[in-house]
């Protein structure tokens, strides 16, 4: 423990004061809670939904689970790109929006072909995650960034 204080007031006297990063942290952790929460409340329900409410085939429920995937997929290199050339800000808050507007198509949805569609959206606001996780690379350094990420 006692090398790992000493690197770590090495490392403060070489950047500085680094407490200004907190906030910013939590502000990633409520972004990625936001967005693993619009996935895992729906996920229990949409059997019902789809199934018993919907009368629709449990093929369709298969393809709407793929769907988010699909969705993460197409979107994480888009937003990743996106955040390469402007700031954090943009990307993450335009993958909030479309998450949060997937989950509202999911929830007025006449039909299961827009139940696929919406899960598609929410797994497009779903890919700026890898956006998320590097903007926790940059505001750690080495000896904290597990430590971070795993709280």
């Amino acid at each position: 423990h006692v090398c790992l204080a000493v690197e770590d007031l090495e490392w403060q006297e070489r950047y500085g004061d680094q407490s200004y990063k907190k906030p910013s942290l939590v502000a990633i952790w409520i972004t990625m809670l936001a967005l693993h929460t619009s996935v895992t409340v729906v996920l229990p329900t949409m059997f019902v939904f789809l199934v018993v409410e919907m009368r629709s085939t449990t093929l369709m429920l298969g393809y709407s689970l793929a769907a988010t995937c699909i969705g993460e997929l197409c979107a994480g290199p888009v937003f990743s790109f996106w955040y390469d050339k402007r700031p954090a800000k943009e990307p993450v808050v335009a993958g909030l929006l479309v998450a949060a507007g997937g989950s509202f198509l999911y929830a007025v949805s006449p039909h299961p072909t827009t139940v696929i569609l919406s899960r598609f959206l929410v797994g497009c606001g779903c890919g700026v995650q890898g956006v998320l996780w590097t903007m926790i690379g940059g505001l750690t350094n080495k000896h904290n960034r597990l430590s971070v990420i795993g709280s």
